[in-house]
């Protein structure tokens, strides 16, 4: 086990170093090349995403890093880099059109859910909520899900796209309040509270997750296509 722990952590790390040794060459062809101040903008946004305020904690982190300035400056820069080859690599128009393609998928609805061992328990409590029992209790108190039971079944936000397709068109074509199943899983069977819907937009945040799908497939594509041979 100890061993085969051993090799999965080797390879992690072959695989990011190719990968940054791909996105390097890519950088190059594009004939990338940003400021100081960019580098410096984007230093000042990696410290913020991770509360590094002061100097001291800057210095902390950095030592729990093994990284001195310069090895922190030259990170900086490729990371601003890499955002700057995205940009370039995925305009505006391709951003739009993969949302036209995709906006339907990315739809999300809010869900809690039960998850009993037996039908007969499901359909039980799915009758005892039209009597007026509290599905959040239920939920509570006979889940079988340990991650969400305690929080009475909140499954948060959850895509079309996560959801199998029998459950998805019965979820989002219910009004919010409705309590939808059973529906037989892998683990038993499920009851699902629909609470808010929400309809995609092209949001900046929307905008930035589908410039990073395409980047990761990108250069996924071209590690496998590479002849890069790293020596381990």
């Amino acid at each position: 086990l100890l061993r085969e722990l051993k090799y999965q952590t080797l390879w992690h790390v072959v695989g990011l170093a190719i990968q940054r040794l791909v996105i390097s060459d890519l950088i190059s062809e594009h004939k990338i090349t940003i400021d100081e101040d960019a580098v410096y903008d984007y230093m000042n946004v990696f410290r913020e995403e991770r509360d590094l305020f002061s100097e001291e904690e800057i210095t902390i982190w950095l030592e729990q890093n093994k990284l001195d300035d310069s090895e922190f400056f030259d990170l900086c820069d490729f990371e601003a880099s890499k955002i700057a080859l995205k940009e370039r690599l995925f305009n505006e128009d391709k951003v739009t059109e993969v949302f036209a393609y995709k906006k339907l998928e990315m739809d999300a609805i809010e869900l809690y859910h039960i998850i009993t061992p037996t039908r007969d328990l499901a359909d039980e409590i799915l009758a005892q909520t039209k009597e007026g029992e509290n599905f959040f209790e239920m939920a509570r108190k006979l889940s079988i899900d340990e991650e969400t039971r305690k929080s009475c079944g909140y499954m948060g936000w959850v895509k079309r796209s996560e959801l199998r397709a029998e459950i998805e068109a019965a979820v989002f074509n219910s009004p919010q309040g409705s309590i939808v199943g059973p529906f037989k899983g892998s683990r038993g069977f499920h009851l699902y509270f629909v609470d808010e819907k929400k309809t995609s937009v092209l949001d900046e945040l929307t905008r930035q997750q589908i410039i990073d799908e395409l980047f990761a497939d990108f250069v996924v594509s071209k590690m496998c296509s590479s002849d890069i041979q790293y020596q381990v």
